[in-house]
């Protein structure tokens, strides 16, 4: 009843002055007393509990004082109230309320005292919300009462009496009037200021000439009608929206609009056609998305909209051809035609048929009239989803000069088409979804991004020999992956040649095979539950310029020249060679004991030069899980062995070094993904620690017959430019997912 009392002060002024300070802190006292009575004194959620009062109260107040709602035009009822508080609360000194509940609106108050709206918002869909069991506060957030930054919190609360008066007098309203509508159009007729009108799923009832000249922006999803009427006043419209609506055709009519720039009809499944261009000579976006029963865009759009930008026929699947004139689009720089493989399938003279063990696939061969019927403006082009294959392709993309964005995402190709390496200016390149993608190679320069999320085959990642600084390649858990150029090479040892071992200084050593392998994505997570690697082979890990894989036995191998059984970290010093050759690698082999999967991994490991006070930590893209997860025949252990590539003498003669190994794991709920969390407990168990030295005199000498000559010609490895990984002036995080890689 509190709250009732505080709406009664603004409704008939028995308790409450305009312009009085001492009703002010009355106000404010009484409504420190209704909560302090009520128990709400919970800082954090005094918004909410604030709302669900008035909510509370309005059920309360439902005869609205004593004014009648029934037979009375709802804005009427509306501009009264707000002329009473907006008096109350000396609105008609502020030059402009801030944007009123996700309008871009200025109300302001004359010398009549009449509102002046620019900005109209109503979803129907929305106020079906306000009698739902939803709490109040839920439903004022999505009418986004939040952004009135400049007032008062007592001032906000009572616009949201007026918008929640309004949504039960709607109420009220439009249930007495079915035939009629949900809204009149006449309400409009005075808003002659009005320029933003968003009207969804709003069922109207009077003439569209009521709509005020002066609109701007109109927007009305679910437009109930098969085509726009002509007495609609569009003259000076910039915007128009009629997304997911019924219409069958945009007018009877072909109506000029000098000022109209953008138009969607998205979503309007019944559109069977779209033209009259003629009438559009300023439009610059045309977004005709999900018009699934689209057959025809008229030739006219060529000749008549000369400054149009964007084109969108996403998922338009019935339209078999572009229209022949697109070709004159000048300033046309984006082109989305995802989804519409007929368009593609043109030229129907060649075809080619791919067997398959269920049935024949029929590939028809995109004519090059196609590619060079595209305006050469075209700076985007998405062919997502069009059953693209491989063969689907012309020779180049050369005709397409500008163009630096290309989306072929979830297409049947299954390596990167050859035309794709003749775009010169190519930024972003999206393989997103294509899951028989099994190699991408000679990725055009200078791309800056490559997509290749959800390509569960590919394997190999190469790029232009050009290239000087590589693109940052998403991509999540692509188990597959075994090669991205530059980044990580894994490969069998059985592959890999005698002379690069022996470069690295391991000879006569047992690999292991048959081993369970975790490998992780892009943001370093690991899959522990059906995405691990069955390897029947030994492998090797190259990245950052350090190889690495794992051992059979318990033991660091006998050739090591420094071992230590000291736990988790151990020191050694190093020493020169008898031939006083620089070093220019090392081998750090570590023997741990797993009891439990969280105890395998992930893992890093940190070198320091405790003399020049340098350090690099280190964290491999893949870790190897134990043989069963229940180590049903006791702990396991591990034998890690790695090669760390220096050169350009980060360590020397007399330097002391310390190695850290640290297994830190933070899983979800279910355990099927961990990552390493360095706030987490150590999971580490090292028995043993072993370094060896690689010296000048062990390797080939010359450069151009060193073995290793290859893998140190990779640019951003240790040794090399490692910049993205510093994050000191002498600490270096290396991990594969540094630059989202």
């Amino acid at each position: 009843m509190n709250t009732l009392r505080l709406i009664q002060q603004f409704s008939d002024g028995s308790e409450r002055s305009s312009s009085s300070e001492s009703s002010d802190k009355q106000f404010l006292l009484n409504l420190k007393v209704m909560m302090e009575e009520d128990g709400y004194v919970e800082k954090q959620s005094q918004w909410a509990q604030k709302i669900k009062q008035w909510e509370k109260a309005l059920t309360l107040v439902a005869d609205l004082k004593g004014e009648e709602a029934n037979g009375r035009r709802e804005t009427l009822l509306i501009e009264r109230i707000v002329k009473e508080i907006s008096s109350r609360l000396d609105l008609h000194k502020r030059s402009e309320i801030p944007k009123l509940f996700g309008m871009k609106s200025s109300v302001r108050t004359n010398r009549l005292g009449t509102t002046i709206i620019q900005g109209l918002s109503l979803d129907m869909r929305l106020f079906e919300n306000i009698t739902s069991k939803e709490s109040s506060s839920t439903n004022i957030q999505k009418f986004g009462l939040r952004s009135f930054p400049s007032f008062e919190w007592f001032q906000i609360l009572l616009l949201s009496v007026l918008w929640w008066l309004f949504g039960w007098v709607l109420a009220i309203y439009s249930s007495s009037r079915k035939t009629k509508g949900d809204f009149e159009t006449l309400a409009l007729s005075e808003m002659r200021n009005l320029r933003l009108l968003l009207l969804n799923y709003v069922q109207l009832g009077g003439s569209y000439k009521n709509f005020p000249q002066s609109l701007r922006w109109l927007r009305m999803h679910g437009f109930p009608l098969s085509y726009i009427p002509s007495d609609l006043q569009m003259e000076n419209m910039v915007a128009l929206d009629m997304s997911n609506s019924k219409l069958q055709q945009l007018w009877k009519k072909p109506k000029l609009l000098r000022s109209l720039k953008f138009l969607n009809l998205s979503g309007c499944h019944e559109l069977v056609r779209v033209g009259h261009f003629t009438g559009l000579p300023l439009l610059e976006r045309l977004t005709l998305a999900r018009c699934t029963n689209l057959v025809e865009v008229c030739e006219s759009i060529g000749s008549c909209c000369q400054q149009l930008e964007v084109l969108d026929l996403s998922n338009c699947n019935k339209l078999k051809e572009l229209p022949r004139s697109i070709g004159k689009l000048k300033n046309l720089t984006q082109l989305l035609i995802d989804g519409c493989s007929e368009i593609l399938k043109a030229d129907n003279t060649n075809t080619k048929c791919l067997a398959s063990s269920s049935a024949s696939t029929m590939v028809l061969r995109t004519s090059k009239s196609f590619v060079s019927s595209l305006p050469g403006s075209l700076v985007m082009l998405s062919l997502t989803n069009c059953n693209l294959y491989n063969e689907s392709f012309p020779k180049d993309f050369s005709s397409l000069l500008m163009l630096k964005e290309l989306y072929l995402d979830k297409n049947p190709i299954d390596s990167m088409p050859d035309c794709v390496r003749s775009l010169s200016r190519m930024e972003t390149l999206s393989f997103d979804g294509c899951r028989s993608l099994k190699t991408v190679l000679c990725v055009p320069f200078p791309l800056e991004y490559l997509d290749i999320h959800k390509c569960d085959s590919l394997e190999t990642i190469t790029f232009h020999p050009e290239t000087s600084t590589l693109p940052v390649v998403g991509y999540l858990s692509s188990f597959t992956m075994t090669d991205i150029q530059y980044k990580f090479k894994i490969q069998a040892l059985s592959e890999v040649d005698e002379d690069v071992l022996h470069g690295l200084g391991w000879i006569n050593i047992e690999y292991l095979n048959h081993c369970r392998i975790s490998k992780a994505d892009t943001y370093g997570r690991h899959h522990l539950q059906g995405k691990t690697l069955q390897v029947p082979a030994a492998l090797m890990l190259y990245e950052h310029g350090i190889f690495s894989t794992y051992l059979q036995g318990q033991e660091v191998p006998k050739w090591f020249t420094h071992r230590s059984n000291e736990s988790n970290e151990s020191s050694f010093t190093l020493q020169s060679s008898p031939q006083n050759g620089k070093i220019r690698g090392l081998n750090v082999c570590i023997v741990r004991t797993i009891s439990s999967t969280m105890e395998a991994g992930p893992f890093r490991i940190e070198i320091t030069n405790l003399t020049k006070k340098n350090s690099w930590t280190y964290q491999p893209i893949m870790y190897l899980l134990p043989k069963d997860d229940g180590l049903e025949y006791g702990d396991e252990v591990v034998v890690w062995l790695s090669h760390w590539l220096f050169g350009n003498n980060e360590f020397e003669h007399g330097d002391e070094v310390s190695i850290h190994f640290s297994v830190k794991i933070f899983s979800n709920k279910g355990g099927s993904i961990a990552i390493y969390d360095s706030s987490g407990p150590d999971y580490a168990n090292v028995k043993e620690y072993g370094i060896s030295l690689i010296y000048d005199e062990d390797g080939a000498g010359n450069e151009k017959q060193d073995p290793l000559g290859y893998y140190k010609s990779w640019k951003h490895i240790i040794g090399g430019d490692i910049s993205a990984s510093q994050v000191s002036s002498t600490h270096y995080i290396l991990t594969p997912w540094v630059g989202y890689v």
